[in-house]
């Protein structure tokens, strides 16, 4: 249901920007591949009725996130073929034609960062399709998409999509959703004894959406909520909420929140006492270590790791 949800999302988000981008350009780089050699023209609108429209695939195609990355570039490469197939993209008088390049992350913010700048620099893409499954490598690409005018489509984020000041970059992952049915089945493999839980959401779209199936997740599975809370984005003391859901006496916290909010509510929970286990959407663990976070959260459950370059986490990722 993931790797579906992740490809119908990313290619109507893909669709859409570049519908838009392309009819506001008079430009279009453009890039035909053969089994021998890659050669590169540009071309004007007026020049031809059909032309090439290139596209990058970053994606994590090794490593422990490469299942959700491969799975990123298969949907991508079954959009290209049917527009293809149809006649290309048209826009005005001119049909495009997709043309999908691939480059291997490796589950790395690096290698992934590296490869970015040759997408950009080396090849002069203006479209980027990735990076899936954690907000790190698109965190570390934001200066280099932005001052280069680069679309860059990420299907998983931190922060629930938003970059303040990087205006090039999209999260197009609707995907916390489903968070709480894949969270939940691990938390009845894991913790079969846990019995109450505390749950903590966002209160804005997503935040709110996911709360519902929060609620609908622990009525399925026969546990008892002691307690409930929705942040405002704006919230900066969360020690009301914090003590209020260590007073409910909770065997489980679940809570979905931006990494750097979680941290600061992690923190939180550990002044208030509480010596219990959190369910969550994924630890950044630089910002766990950074306030010493990091045995205090040993032993929760990860949904979807926030950061792919902490040891162990590839194959633990790759286990489940």
């Amino acid at each position: 249901m993931k790797k579906g949800l992740l490809g119908i999302l990313s290619i109507i988000t893909l669709i859409a920007l570049i519908l838009g981008s392309v009819a506001c350009s008079s430009k279009v780089q453009t890039q035909t591949q053969t089994s021998n050699s890659t050669t590169t023209s540009v071309q004007t609108s007026a020049s031809a009725s059909t032309q090439d429209l290139n596209v990058a695939c970053l994606a994590y195609l090794t490593g422990g996130a490469a299942p959700w990355g491969i799975a990123a570039q298969k949907g991508l490469l079954l959009w290209a073929d049917d527009i293809n197939a149809a006649g290309g993209l048209k826009v005005g008088s001119t049909n495009y034609m997709i043309r999908v390049k691939s480059w291997d992350t490796g589950s790395t913010v690096a290698t992934g960062l590296q490869a970015a700048k040759e997408i950009i620099l080396n090849e002069g893409y203006k479209y980027i399709f990735g990076c899936s499954a954690e907000g790190d490598t698109t965190r570390a690409m934001a200066q280099l998409v932005t001052e280069n005018k680069v679309l860059q489509i990420s299907h998983c984020s931190d922060e629930y999509g938003s970059f303040p000041g990087d205006p090039y970059q999209f999260d197009n992952w609707l995907c916390n959703p489903t968070y709480p049915q894949v969270g939940f089945m691990a938390l009845h493999e894991f913790y079969p004894n846990v019995k109450k839980i505390a749950a903590i959401s966002m209160d804005d779209a997503v935040g709110r959406i996911t709360h519902v199936y929060v609620l609908k997740s622990i009525k399925d599975y026969n546990l008892d909520l002691t307690y409930q809370a929705t942040l405002d984005m704006n919230t900066t003391d969360f020690s009301p909420i914090v003590a209020a859901a260590v007073a409910s006496k909770p065997d489980m916290v679940y809570m979905i929140v931006p990494p750097g909010i979680q941290a600061q509510i992690l923190d939180a929970f550990r002044s208030g006492g509480y010596t219990g286990h959190f369910l969550t959407d994924g630890h950044d663990m630089n910002l766990m270590a950074q306030k010493n976070l990091t045995s205090y959260v040993e032993g929760d459950i990860l949904i979807v790791p926030t950061s792919w370059d902490v040891p162990g986490m590839p194959q633990a990722a790759a286990d489940w």
